[in-house]
C-alpha cells in the first residue's frame, strides 16, 4: 500500500503587516523582557532521562541546522556578492595542515593550544583558516578560544577580515561571549558581509550567550542580513525543493523579539512560513510569545518537521506550565497526533518525554486516550518494548493517576506488553498491576490472544486474575478456543496444583500445632478447628477448579484419536500434574498406537534393528510380556532377527528364569547351541556374552556348561593374564573339583584351564 501526501505550494504572502501590527499593539506585558522570547529557553534531558538532548552542541558541521530532522539536503551558497576571500577546499586544507612542510603553521597551532597564549607575529587569513580547520578536526576548544582572542587583539581592518574568515568556517563551536565580542569589536557592516549560512550559524551561537541582553544589537543586525539573504536565496533555490528549508530551523529558535519580528516578516514573504500556519493561529490571547510559537509550530508541521514542532511545543509548555490555555492544549494534542502518524524510534522517545512532562507539571495536561493507545501500537510495531513499559509505569504514577486514568494498550499490543513484562523479573509488580487492571476494568482482549494472556498470568503466579479471566472467556460460543488451548491448560493445572499442595501443607502444620498444644482453652481449640476446616475447604476448591479446567480441555479435544500430538501431550501432562499418572500414561500411548496401525496398514513394518532395540529396552526393564509379544510378532511377520537381538533375548531368558536352576540350565543349553551355530557373529559370540553365561552356569552348579562357554567365547578372545579372566578360570576349576569328581573329562578340562593356548 502506498501512502502519498499532497501539499499545495504556498504563495508568498505580500506582507506580514496585518499580523505584525496586531502583535505590536498587544498589551504592555508583551514589551517586558520576559515576553521578548520568541521560543523558550533551551531544554536538556536530565541524566536519568532516556531522551536525547534537544539543544546539545552539534558534532557535525551542519548538525545545528538539521538537528532532530532528516538527512540534510545539499545547500550551495548562491550569494555571489559574498564569496569568501579565497577558494576554500576543506579536504585540501586539512591535508595541508596535517602535512605542512613549513613548520610555521604547526608551531603556531601548538602554541595556541596553550591557555592564554599569543602568537609571536600577526595572524594572516591563511593561518586563521588552517588553525580553525585543525582545531575543529581535533576538537580543541582551547586553540579556538585563543585564536578568537588574538583576532580580537588584532588592529583594524585586519580584525574584520580575520573575523569574517573565522565566522565563515562551518561547524566551529565558538564561545558565545567571544562571538559576540567579534561582532561588537568589528566594523558595523561585518554581519552584512557574511553569507546566509555563516549568518545563521552565528545567530545559533549567540542564542547560547549567558547574557542575552548583550547580543540584542548583534542579533538585530544578523536578522536584517538573514532576511535579505533569504529573499536573494529564494531566487536561486526553488521553494518546491522542500528539503532545503531545514536550514531555517535555527531561525525558528531565535529568542529576541525585535530580530524575530524582522525574520518572521522575511520568512513569511519567502513562504518558509506558509499562509496556513498564520490563518490557523488564534490571536485573541494577545500573547506575542504564544502567537509566534503557534505560528512556528504550525510551520514545522507543514514542513514535516514533527520532532522539531514537539521541541518548540515542549519548550513553551515547560516555561508556561502553570498557565496553560486551551490553545496550547490543542496544539500539544495536534503535535502528538502528527508525531504518532508515521513515527520513528526517536519520535517515540520524544513523545514519551513530553507526556512525562505534562503529567508531572504543576498543571497537568490531558492527553487524548487515542494518542496513548496509538503510542502503544507504534511501540509494538517498531519493537520497542521499553517505550511501552515506561509509558505503562508512568500511568501508575501517583500524579498521573490523580489526574487522569491512562488507557491500557488495545488489540494485540496488550498481550505483547504483558509478554515482555513477564520476561523481566524486575517488572513483576508491573505485570501484576497490568493483569489486575485488565480484570478490574473488564478490558477487552482479542479472541486470538485470550488464551496466551491467561497462560502468562498463570505462569506468573497470579491465580485469582487468571481464574477470573478463564471463567469469563471459557464459556459461550468462543469458549472452546480458550478452554482448548494446550499451553494454557498445563499452566493453569500446574498453578492450582501447587496452590493445593501449599494449602494441604498449611493444614497439616496447623493440625500438628493444634495436637502438640499442651494447654488450650476451648475457644483456642475451636479457632484451630476453623483454620483446619478453612484450609481443607480451600484445598478442595482448588482441586475442583483444576479438574474443571482439565475436563473442559478434554471435552474440547474429543475424540482423542483425532487430537493432535501437542494436545495429547498437554492432556497427559495435565493429568500427571494433578496426580492421575495412569491416565496420563494411557493418553501417551494414543499416538504410538495410532502410528503403529498406520505403519502396518501402509505395508512397511519394523525391521530387525527396531525389534532388537525394543527387546533390549524391555529386557533392561524386566518386561517379559513385551519380549514375548515381539518374538511372536516377528515370527508372524517373518522378520529375521539380528544376532544382537538374539543376544538380548538370551540374556533376558536367563535372567527371567529366576531361581529355577533347571530352567536356567535349559536356557543356557539353548544359548550354547545358538552360540555354536553363530560362532562367526561378533555380536552374539562376544566376550561379554561368555562372561555372563559362565557366571550364570556356575550359579546353577554346572561347571561343564561353564567350561563350554569359556572354551568357545573366552579362551582365545580374552587376555590370559587378565585378573577377571584368571578369576573365572579359578572358579570353573574349583567347581569342576567339587561337582565332577567321577567325570572322565575332568583332568582334561582342568589342564585346559591351567595351560595357556599361546604357549608352545
Amino acid at each position: 500500500m502506498f501512502i502519498c501526501r499532497l501539499r499545495l505550494l504556498p504563495r508568498p504572502s505580500p506582507s506580514f503587516c496585518s499580523h505584525v501590527i496586531i502583535t505590536q499593539r498587544f498589551s504592555s506585558r508583551a514589551a517586558t523582557p520576559s515576553q521578548q522570547c520568541l521560543a523558550v529557553s533551551t531544554l536538556h534531558a536530565t541524566p536519568s532521562s532516556q531522551t536525547p538532548k534537544f539543544d546539545s552542541p552539534p558534532s557535525d558541521p551542519s548538525d545545528h541546522l538539521q538537528y532532530l530532522g532528516g538527512n540534510p539536503p545539499s545547500w550551495s551558497d548562491q550569494d555571489t556578492d559574498r564569496r569568501p576571500m579565497f577558494p576554500i577546499n576543506q579536504e585540501e586544507t586539512e591535508k595541508m595542515v596535517d602535512s605542512d612542510p613549513v613548520p610555521t603553521l604547526c608551531e603556531l597551532y601548538a602554541r595556541l593550544r596553550t591557555p592564554f597564549s599569543e602568537p609571536p607575529t600577526p595572524l594572516s587569513i591563511k593561518q586563521v583558516h588552517g588553525i580553525a580547520i585543525r582545531a575543529r578536526k581535533e576538537g580543541c576548544k582551547t586553540a579556538l578560544d585563543n585564536l578568537t582572542r588574538n583576532i580580537l587583539a588584532s588592529p583594524e581592518p585586519v580584525r574584520t577580515e580575520l573575523a569574517r574568515t573565522l565566522l565563515s568556517i562551518p561547524g566551529l563551536h565558538l564561545k558565545p561571549s567571544l562571538t559576540a565580542s567579534l561582532l561588537y569589536r568589528t566594523v558595523p557592516n561585518l554581519p552584512s558581509s557574511l553569507s546566509l549560512y555563516a549568518s545563521v550559524h552565528t545567530a545559533h551561537i549567540l542564542m547560547h550567550h549567558p547574557s542575552p541582553f548583550k547580543t540584542k544589537k548583534s542579533l538585530a543586525c544578523l536578522a536584517e542580513n538573514i532576511a535579505d539573504a533569504l529573499k536573494l536565496h529564494q531566487r536561486y533555490t526553488p521553494l518546491t525543493n522542500l528539503g532545503h528549508a531545514t536550514r531555517i530551523w535555527t531561525l525558528f529558535r531565535l529568542r529576541k523579539r525585535e530580530p524575530a519580528m524582522r525574520l518572521l516578516q522575511s520568512l513569511i514573504e519567502t513562504s518558509y512560513i506558509p499562509p496556513e500556519a498564520i490563518h490557523r493561529v488564534d490571536r485573541s490571547s494577545g500573547d506575542f510569545h504564544l502567537i509566534v510559537t503557534l505560528t512556528l509550530v504550525r510551520s514545522c508541521i507543514f514542513w514535516n518537521w514533527n520532532r522539531k514542532a514537539l521541541v518548540l511545543t515542549r519548550n513553551y509548555y515547560l516555561s508556561k506550565a502553570s498557565s496553560v490555555g486551551p490553545a496550547i492544549t490543542k496544539l500539544c494534542q495536534d503535535v502528538l497526533h502528527t508525531l504518532m502518524e508515521f513515527p520513528t524510534n526517536d519520535d517515540l522517545e520524544l513523545s514519551l518525554a513530553f507526556i512525562n512532562d505534562t503529567v508531572s507539571s504543576p498543571k497537568p495536561l490531558a492527553v487524548s486516550p487515542g494518542i496513548i493507545r496509538q503510542m502503544y501500537a507504534n511501540a509494538q510495531h517498531l519493537n520497542r518494548p521499553h517505550i511501552a513499559i515506561s509509558l505503562f509505569a508512568l500511568s501508575l504514577n501517583q500524579a498521573a493517576r490523580s489526574f487522569v486514568e491512562f488507557p491500557l494498550p488495545s488489540g494485540s499490543a496488550l498481550t505483547w506488553l504483558l509478554r515482555h513484562l513477564s520476561r523481566q523479573a524486575g517488572h513483576i509488580h508491573l505485570t501484576r498491576r497490568l493483569v489486575e487492571q485488565v480484570v478490574n476494568r473488564c478490558e477487552h482482549i482479542p479472541l486470538a490472544n485470550r488464551a496466551e494472556f491467561i497462560s502468562i498470568a498463570a505462569e506468573s503466579g497470579f491465580a485469582s486474575p487468571a481464574r477470573t479471566l478463564w471463567v469469563r472467556y471459557s464459556s459461550g460460543k468462543e469458549g472452546q478456543i480458550v478452554a482448548g488451548n494446550a499451553a494454557m491448560v498445563v499452566r493453569m493445572c500446574s498453578l492450582f496444583a501447587t496452590l493445593r499442595r501449599k494449602a494441604i501443607n498449611k493444614s497439616r502444620i496447623s493440625q500438628v500445632a493444634a495436637e502438640t498444644t499442651i494447654s488450650s482453652v476451648d475457644g483456642g481449640l475451636d479457632d484451630a478447628g476453623i483454620v483446619l476446616y478453612a484450609s481443607s475447604e480451600e484445598g478442595e476448591d482448588l482441586r475442583n477448579f483444576a479438574n474443571l479446567v482439565l475436563t473442559r480441555f478434554r471435552k474440547a479435544k474429543e475424540p482423542l484419536q483425532q487430537a493432535s500430538r501437542e494436545d495429547l501431550n498437554a492432556l497427559a501432562r495435565a493429568n500427571i500434574i494433578l496426580g492421575r499418572v495412569k491416565e496420563g500414561l494411557k493418553i501417551l500411548r494414543v499416538v504410538p498406537d495410532r502410528w503403529f496401525d498406520i505403519w502396518f496398514a501402509s505395508g512397511p513394518g519394523p525391521d530387525g534393528v527396531s525389534f532388537g532395540t525394543v527387546v533390549y529396552q524391555a529386557g533392561r526393564h524386566g518386561d517379559v510380556a513385551v519380549i514375548t509379544g515381539l518374538l511372536r510378532l516377528a515370527r508372524e511377520t517373518g522378520q529375521q532377527l539380528t544376532t544382537k537381538t538374539v543376544a538380548a533375548v538370551i540374556r533376558a531368558s536367563v535372567v527371567f528364569s529366576g531361581k529355577d536352576k533347571d530352567a536356567v540350565r535349559d536356557n543356557l543349553t539353548r544359548a550354547l547351541e545358538i552360540v555354536i551355530a553363530n560362532e562367526d557373529s561378533n555380536h552374539l559370540a562376544s566376550s561379554n556374552m561368555g562372561k555372563f553365561c559362565i557366571e550364570e552356569a556356575l550359579k546353577v552348579d554346572d561347571p561343564t556348561l561353564a567350561f563350554q562357554f569359556w572354551n568357545r567365547l573366552l579362551r582365545t578372545r580374552a587376555e590370559w593374564d587378565d585378573d577377571l579372566h584368571a578369576y573365572l578360570r579359578r572358579q570353573i576349576a574349583k567347581s569342576i573339583h567339587t561337582h565332577c569328581k567321577n567325570d572322565a573329562g575332568r583332568q582334561e578340562m582342568v589342564s585346559a584351564l591351567i595351560k595357556s593356548p599361546r604357549k608352545t
